[in-house]
C-alpha cells in the first residue's frame, strides 16, 4: 500500500493561543485505509508563523501507520496545519483551526472562549481557566487572590474538598488529594485518578471557594479543561501486571492485601546493612506519624489514609476539633489501637500542637507520641 493522504483528528478548534493541542496522524491508503507499515518521514508547518510545531517525524513499525503529535499555535485567526511527506510528495492540510486570544475576565468553558453573558458578568473573584499539565494534574487559574491559608478550611482554596473536576462525556467523578499554590492566583490541583484523553474534555469548579473577603466567588465558577495523553508512561494496571510497581505497602501490615512482611517502610538499617525491621508500640508510632503527615491518596493512593498536617501551617482555630477527630479516628483506624486521645492546641505564632496517647489491644500497653519528656510534636 502507498501513502496517498494523511487523516488528522482531534486537534481542538476553538483551541487558545499559546496552548499546546493534540492531534493524531494516520497515513492512509487511496481506499481510506490506514497503512499499518507506513515508514516514511513527515514534516509540518503552519499558516502561523509563530507556531511551535513537532520535529520531523519518521514512523516506526510499532506505531503502525498512526501517532500523535502536539503543536502550539499563537496567532488569533483561522489557521492550518500541514503535513508533508516529501518522498511520497503527499501535503495533507488540517484547515480552519480557529485560534483565540485568552479572554481575561468572562467565559463559561476554559478561556472565556464562550461568553458568559457580558464583560460585567465577570466582576468579582471567578475562575478564569484551566489547563492540564500532567496525567493527573489540573492548573487553574483565578482573577484575583482567593482564601488559601489552610487545607483544612471549608472554602479554601488549598483544601482538596473545595475542588470538584468531573470527566464530562462519561460523568467520572475524579478524588483531588492535593493542591498546591502555584502564584497568588493560580492552584495545581491533583487527583487520584488520572484524566481521560486529550480529546476528552473535564470541567473544574468549585462552590465554595471564598475570596479573601470571605464571600463566595463568582460565577463564572468552573472551567472546562482538555485531558493529555502521556506518551511516555504504561498504565497502572500494565504496570501491576508487570510487577514494576507494588500494588501493596510491604512494610504496614495494615494494608488491605494484609501484608505479614515488616520490611522496608521503616527504612532502619542494621549492623549488616540490611533493612531491620520494628513492632509493637514503635512500629504503632511510626504509622501514626505517618497518617499525621502524610497527604490523602498520597500513600500507596489510599484516599482515606492521611491527614496532610503540614509544618508551620496555620489552621483556623474553629478546625481545632475538626482536626482532634480526625487524628482519633484515623489512629483508630490501626488494627493494633484499642484506645487513643489526641489533643491539639495552637499558640499565637500559628505552631500546632498535638498529643496523641492510647493503648495497644493485644497488650494494653500505652503509647505517645513525640519526645519522651512532653509526648507532643510540634508542627
Amino acid at each position: 500500500m502507498s501513502l496517498d493522504h494523511f487523516l488528522i483528528t482531534n486537534f481542538a478548534t476553538p483551541i487558545v493561543g499559546g496552548i499546546k493541542g493534540g492531534m493524531i496522524v494516520s497515513a492512509m491508503d487511496a481506499t481510506n485505509t490506514v497503512i499499518p507499515g507506513y515508514t516514511g518521514t513527515v514534516h509540518f508547518t503552519s499558516s502561523d508563523s509563530a507556531a511551535i510545531l513537532p520535529a520531523d517525524y519518521t514512523f516506526t513499525g510499532g506505531d503502525a501507520g498512526v501517532h500523535t503529535f502536539f503543536a502550539t499555535l499563537e496567532t488569533p485567526g483561522i489557521q492550518s496545519i500541514s503535513i508533508t511527506d516529501a518522498v511520497a510528495n503527499v501535503t495533507t492540510p488540517l484547515n480552519g483551526i480557529n485560534v483565540v486570544a485568552k479572554a481575561l475576565g468572562w467565559g463559561l468553558d476554559p478561556f472565556g472562549i464562550t461568553p458568559y453573558g457580558s464583560n460585567e458578568a465577570g466582576v468579582g473573584i471567578h475562575v478564569l481557566s484551566a489547563v492540564a499539565i500532567a496525567t493527573n494534574e489540573v492548573q487553574v487559574n483565578l482573577s484575583g487572590d482567593v482564601l488559601a491559608s489552610s487545607s483544612s478550611g471549608i472554602g479554601d482554596a488549598l483544601n482538596p474538598t473545595t475542588w470538584l473536576i468531573q470527566r464530562l462525556d462519561n460523568g467520572e467523578i475524579f478524588t483531588p488529594v492535593e493542591v498546591v499554590q502555584l502564584s497568588p492566583t493560580s492552584f495545581g490541583i491533583f487527583t487520584l485518578e488520572p484524566f481521560g484523553p486529550a480529546s476528552v474534555q473535564h470541567q473544574v469548579s468549585s462552590s465554595t471557594l471564598l475570596d479573601q473577603s470571605g464571600n463566595l466567588i463568582v460565577p463564572p465558577r468552573s472551567a472546562k479543561f482538555a485531558g493529555v495523553v502521556d506518551l511516555n508512561t504504561v498504565g497502572n494496571a500494565a504496570l501491576l501486571a508487570n510487577r514494576r510497581v507494588a500494588s501493596t505497602d510491604l512494610a504496614n501490615v495494615q494494608s488491605p492485601n494484609n501484608v505479614e512482611s515488616l520490611i522496608g517502610g521503616t527504612l532502619l538499617i542494621d549492623a549488616s546493612g540490611d533493612y531491620t525491621t520494628v513492632t509493637g508500640v514503635e512500629l504503632v508510632k511510626k504509622l501514626i506519624l505517618r497518617r499525621l503527615t502524610t497527604r490523602p491518596g498520597g500513600f500507596f493512593h489510599l484516599p482515606a489514609y492521611g491527614i496532610g498536617l503540614k509544618v508551620k501551617e496555620k489552621i483556623p482555630i474553629t478546625d481545632l476539633p475538626k482536626l482532634k477527630a480526625e487524628i482519633e479516628r484515623q489512629t483508630l483506624l490501626e488494627p493494633e489501637v484499642d484506645t487513643v486521645a489526641a489533643t491539639v492546641s495552637q499558640d499565637v505564632s500559628g505552631a500546632l500542637t498535638v498529643i496523641v496517647k492510647g493503648t495497644l489491644k493485644p497488650t494494653g500497653e500505652p503509647f505517645f507520641l513525640g519526645p519522651p519528656d512532653t509526648g507532643t510534636i510540634v508542627l
